[in-house]
C-alpha cells in the first residue's frame, strides 16, 4: 500500500452501495447455511421458527424473519447446555485459535472465539483500515495502550496498526496509578507519532499530568503526534476541544463491540474538516441496522435506536441480528473522505439513559452539556433512576456528579448553573447532586453511568 493513498483497501472502502448490498447478501447466505449446518443454537432457532436456510436470501429476509437476539440468549443457552459458546460456535473446537471475552458491562461476559483465519483475515483488515484512516503510515511509532479486560480490542489494534507498516509499541496493563506512572516514563523517553488509548485511562493520564503541573508538549512532544485515538467510551465535542488544547493534536474517537469483534472509528478527514458524522463501520464485514430499543423494529437513518449487527465473515461464531445494547444514530451517506460505509454516532449504552417526561435522554445528551463546564471536565457522573426499567418515565432528569475542588469556588452555584444548562438544552426539569469520586462505580474501561434510587 502506497503511503500516499487515502485508503488501505480502496476498492472495498469506496464500493458503491448497490454493490455493497449485493456483497452482503452473498455473504449472508453463506453464513446462514454454515450456521444452520454447524451451530446447534442456529439450527434450533430456525426449526422453532419453521425456517430453512433457503428462506433467508437477503438482508430484508433476515430482518423480516429472524428476531433480534441479545446476550442473554447466549447466557441462557450456556447455562442450559454447558456449552461456553451457547451453541453458536460453527467450527470444530480444535479449530478455535483463541478465546477472549466481552467486557461484562451489563452482565456476565460472553466468550469470543476466533479461528486463525478470522484473526489474520477480516479482523486484521477492519482494524488496519481504521488505523490507515486515522493517519498511521509505515515507520510510525504508535503507542497502543490496552488492558487485558479488553484483550480482543488490544489484539485487533496491534494487528491493525502493524498491517499499515507502523511500529507498534505495546503497553498492556490496567489503568492503576502505578501503571500511569510507567506510561509517563515511557512516553517521556520515546518520541511517538501517535497514541491509541482507552478513554477512561486517557482521562487518568490527563489527570496525572494536570495534578503535577506538567506540560505534555514538553514532556512527550504531544503536539507532534499525528493523532490521539481513544476507545471504550464516547468522545463528546467539549472533551475533544479540551483534549486538543491539552495535548496539541487531533483527537479521534473509536470503539468496538466485543462479541462480534466489531471495530468502529472516525477518520481524520472527518475531524479535520469538521464533518464528523460518527464512527465508520465496514459494511462488507457486517450488516448493520438500528432498531427501536423497546419494540426492536428497524428505524430509519437519522433516528435514535440500538444498533444491531450480523457478522458476515465471522468463521468461528454465527450470530444473526446481535443487539449491542448501545444507542446510536446511523448515517449511510457518503463520507467526506469518499468512503461509502455507514457511520454510527454513539449516544451511549442503552441502560445509561432515562426517559423524562416522554423524552429519551442519552449519555451523549448529558455529556455534551456537562463537560462544557471546566469544573467537571473528565470527572465521573451517573444518571439517577428509580427503576432498572429504562422505559419507566421519570418526572425529572437527575444526575449525580463529581467536581474538581481546585477549580470550583462555589459548588452550590455551579450545581445550579449546570442544572439550568441541562434544562435549557434538553427541555426537561433537571437536578444535580454532588458526590465524592470514590462513590462512583468505575469499571476498568468506563464509568458505570447508572445509579438506582427508589423515589
Amino acid at each position: 500500500m502506497s503511503a500516499e493513498s487515502r485508503f488501505f483497501e480502496p476498492y472495498f472502502e469506496t464500493m458503491p452501495r448497490d454493490e455493497l448490498r449485493e456483497l452482503q447478501n452473498r455473504k449472508l447466505r453463506r453464513q446462514v447455511a454454515r450456521g444452520y449446518s454447524f451451530a446447534p443454537a442456529v439450527r434450533e432457532l430456525f426449526n422453532k421458527l419453521g425456517l430453512t436456510p433457503s428462506d433467508i436470501r437477503t438482508t430484508e429476509d433476515l430482518q423480516e424473519k429472524l428476531p433480534v437476539m441479545s446476550k442473554d440468549t447466549v447466557r441462557e443457552n450456556r447455562a442450559r447446555t454447558g456449552d461456553p459458546f451457547g451453541g453458536f460456535l460453527a467450527v470444530p473446537e480444535e479449530e478455535v485459535y483463541t478465546v477472549q471475552h466481552s467486557t461484562g458491562t451489563t452482565g456476565l461476559p460472553t466468550f469470543i472465539a476466533k479461528t486463525r483465519r478470522d484473526v489474520e483475515g477480516w479482523i486484521t483488515r477492519e482494524y488496519a483500515r481504521h488505523a490507515w484512516a486515522a493517519g498511521a503510515r509505515p515507520g510510525d511509532r504508535v503507542l497502543v495502550w490496552g488492558y487485558y479486560w479488553h484483550a480482543w480490542l488490544k489484539d485487533g489494534n496491534d494487528r491493525g496498526f502493524a498491517a499499515t507498516g507502523a511500529q507498534v509499541w505495546e503497553f498492556s496493563s490496567m489503568p492503576t496509578p502505578t501503571d500511569i506512572e510507567r506510561l509517563h516514563m515511557i512516553a517521556s523517553a520515546v518520541r511517538f507519532n501517535a497514541v491509541n488509548h482507552g478513554t477512561l485511562p486517557m482521562f487518568r493520564w490527563m489527570d496525572y499530568v494536570r495534578s503535577r503541573g506538567l506540560d505534555p508538549r514538553r514532556e512527550y512532544h504531544s503536539d507532534e503526534w499525528k493523532f490521539i485515538r481513544t476507545e471504550g467510551d464516547m468522545l463528546t465535542e467539549p472533551v475533544r476541544r479540551y483534549s486538543r488544547e491539552f495535548w496539541g493534536t487531533l483527537h479521534l474517537d473509536a470503539s468496538g463491540g466485543g462479541d462480534c469483534v466489531v471495530a468502529t472509528a472516525e477518520n481524520r478527514e472527518q475531524v479535520e474538516t469538521g464533518n464528523t458524522k460518527g464512527l465508520m463501520i465496514w459494511e462488507d464485514f457486517f450488516f448493520t441496522e438500528v432498531v427501536d430499543p423497546k419494540t426492536k423494529e428497524p428505524v430509519a437513518d437519522g433516528e435514535k435506536g440500538e444498533y444491531v449487527i450480523t457478522p458476515l465473515d465471522y468463521e468461528a461464531m454465527t450470530y444473526f441480528r446481535w443487539d449491542y445494547e448501545d444507542m446510536v444514530v446511523k448515517d449511510s451517506s457518503r463520507d467526506v473522505s469518499g468512503r461509502t460505509h455507514a457511520t454510527l454516532k454513539y449516544l451511549g449504552r442503552t441502560v445509561f439513559g432515562a426517559v423524562v417526561r416522554g423524552k429519551h435522554i442519552t449519555q451523549r445528551d448529558v455529556e455534551e452539556v456537562l463537560y462544557s463546564f471546566p469544573e467537571v471536565m473528565l470527572k465521573p457522573w451517573q444518571f439517577i433512576r428509580s427503576s432498572k426499567d429504562l422505559f419507566k418515565e421519570e418526572d425529572k432528569l437527575r444526575i449525580r456528579a463529581v467536581y474538581d475542588p481546585n477549580l470550583t469556588k462555589d459548588p452550590e452555584e455551579l450545581r445550579a448553573r449546570i442544572a439550568r444548562a441541562l434544562e435549557e438544552k434538553l427541555g426537561v426539569p433537571a437536578e444535580v447532586e454532588w458526590i465524592p469520586e470514590e462513590e462512583v462505580r468505575t469499571l476498568p474501561h468506563k464509568v458505570y453511568k447508572l445509579y438506582l434510587r427508589q423515589s
